[in-house]
């Protein structure tokens, strides 16, 4: 069963070695008595981008377990998209979903996911003030895909 991934939870990974490699490189530079600043500054620089971003993505898979273990769970209905187009990862939309409680926007999801949904229907789970969307439901080969308007 074909399942939908959230970005974050994609780019994790990658977030975490590039910060492992670029933290290695700068602690290198710095105990080899390299003193070129400008290399030094722009590993630093990769670190903390690299780390903001990979925790990011752990704060998110961190609120998926909870709210899905602990939280409570209504029937979500996508209402709209919000496409964002990224320079170099492709187009990627963020979902706004009406459920029991209020509306959400749930993180990036690439095009390929949203592009193939099989209906608006979803699953919220909620968890303290913390919430995580999840449960779509993809097409199977063949399938003809919903329609989502796209707004703002």
């Amino acid at each position: 069963m074909k399942k939908v991934h959230y970005h974050k939870e994609l780019s994790i990974y990658k977030d975490l070695v590039m910060f492992i490699i670029f933290l290695s490189v700068t602690i290198f530079l710095i105990l080899d008595n390299n003193l070129d600043y400008t290399i030094i500054l722009i590993s630093v620089a990769v670190v903390i981008i690299s780390l903001y971003s990979s925790l990011g993505g752990i704060f998110l898979l961190y609120k998926k377990t909870k709210c899905k273990s602990k939280g409570n769970s209504y029937e979500g209905r996508i209402t709209g998209k919000i496409g964002i187009n990224t320079l170099k990862k492709g187009y990627y939309y963020k979902l706004k979903v009406l459920y029991k409680n209020g509306k959400v926007i749930t993180p990036l999801i690439a095009s390929k996911y949203i592009n193939n949904l099989k209906s608006k229907k979803c699953s919220v789970y909620e968890y303290n003030d913390m919430t995580y969307v999840d449960d779509y439901h993809l097409c199977n080969i063949g399938e003809k895909a919903v329609e989502i308007s796209i707004i703002e």
